[in-house]
């Protein structure tokens, strides 16, 4: 019998720009990690100041192959809009996707026509892409599945990460009057109605 054909792995690294959390740090940058598989650089969340990390290590504008944001803490988050700038500057000339929880999409689309960024002497071609847990997004030599986590449950009232569970959307608005809230309790997701005016509010409605 003939031995099954190996496929051969890809050559891995992991380069941390940032692992810093959401305290300032005069030593260390905000979350920011190049993975390359083979020929394929992913950057997986973008914290401050990734931009300057990047030019810092040698890096050029086409050398990633897309950009992941796990979640949309700041410290995770916060360097996105600088680095698509720069990117557009350099320029790049391959287009760049961005994949993130689909609540972050609409802002980041505001803040870059706010920012004048279609005004760029080189258009960047940019595809922001929405972030489902279990499907797959494949990415030159590599596919990554997204996984559901935890780490926002406590904050905003409910899971953010990834877009959110099929039973509970979350979103958040500045001045909306009215929605449903979901809090976390010993007996677990509760959900009633509320009122906010005039704050920034993340809200869950089932």
């Amino acid at each position: 019998m003939r031995a099954p054909a190996v496929q051969p792995r890809l050559a891995a690294s992991l380069t941390c720009l940032g692992v810093g959390d959401g305290w300032l740090s005069a030593t260390r940058g905000h979350a920011a990690f190049v993975y390359r598989f083979g020929r394929t650089q992913l950057l997986v969340d973008c914290g401050e100041p990734t931009a300057g990390s990047l030019c810092r290590g040698g890096w050029q504008a086409d050398d990633l192959a897309a950009v992941f944001i796990s979640h949309l803490h700041f410290d995770h988050v916060g360097g996105l809009l600088t680095l698509l700038q720069a990117q557009g500057l350099a320029p790049r000339h391959g287009p760049l996707p961005v994949y993130l929880p689909r609540v972050g999409i609409a802002p980041v689309q505001a803040l870059m026509l706010a920012g004048c960024m279609g005004s760029l002497p080189t258009p960047l071609t940019l595809s922001l892409e929405a972030l489902r847990v279990g499907r797959k997004v494949r990415v030159g030599e590599v596919t990554v599945t997204p996984r559901h986590s935890t780490h926002l449950e406590v904050m905003c009232g409910g899971p953010l990460a990834t877009g959110g569970s099929p039973r509970r959307s979350v979103s958040c608005w500045k001045g909306r009057v009215g929605g449903w809230r979901t809090r976390r309790t010993w007996e677990g997701w509760r959900t009633w109605r509320v009122w906010w005016r005039d704050r920034w509010t993340c809200l869950s409605a089932n």
